[in-house]
């Protein structure tokens, strides 16, 4: 039996994270500093929660959080450890 395939992209998979991008960017822009870095490390530490799932990662899923908290914690004083957490 052939592997299955992975289904098919249409132009709806491609627009709607472009959307979602540009209305997160817009509205973080009416949140003034420093309330803006500390709503996304929250963020950051929520999406975490995400990888908790037990889906298709197995163990990596369960162990995504505990690696990636302390970079959201970090990411109260400095962004750059927002951008390393968003980067799973």
């Amino acid at each position: 039996m052939p592997p299955p395939q992975p289904p098919s992209l249409s132009l709806p998979d491609f627009i709607g994270p472009v959307v979602g991008a540009a209305v997160f960017v817009f509205l973080m822009g009416f949140v003034r500093e420093p309330a803006r870095r500390t709503v996304n490390a929250v963020i950051v530490a929520g999406a975490t929660g995400a990888y908790i799932s037990g889906g298709g990662f197995g163990v990596w899923e369960v162990l995504y959080p505990f690696v990636a908290m302390p970079f959201a914690y970090a990411g109260l004083r400095s962004y750059p450890p927002i951008a390393i957490a968003w980067t799973p």
